[in-house]
């Protein structure tokens, strides 16, 4: 049982900075759903992008945000490639990423293949 509260432990203290360096360190949960949140900075219209999810004022789709983070670029290098994204453009497509995986589920993994 130890060993488990140590490895928890570990992954926490692994993300907890991570979240921090990108300024999430109050969470992103109340963050997504009041005044201000992603709603306020992604639209979609279907004459820009194909009516793909876009940071508002730019052609810049959410997807490709989430892409570059997934591959592992750090936000300041987001921001670099994108100069007309600031930071809270970066948060505002992860918050509306975790919007849609709380409404959508989608089978992963070799049991949705069963």
């Amino acid at each position: 049982m130890a060993g488990r509260a140590a490895s928890a432990d570990k992954r926490i203290n692994t993300v907890k900075p991570m979240a921090m360096a990108m300024g999430f360190a109050r969470g992103l949960r109340g963050r997504a759903r009041r005044p201000g949140g992603w709603r306020d900075r992604i639209v979609s219209d279907p004459r820009i992008c194909h009516g793909r999810a876009c940071i508002k004022g730019t052609r810049v789709m959410v997807a490709v945000i989430l892409d570059g983070l997934a591959a592992g670029a750090s936000v300041s290098k987001i921001l670099q490639d994108y100069p007309s994204l600031c930071r809270e453009d970066v948060r505002a497509a992860i918050a509306y990423a975790a919007e849609l995986a709380r409404e959508q589920v989608v089978p992963a993994g070799p049991a949705a293949a069963e």
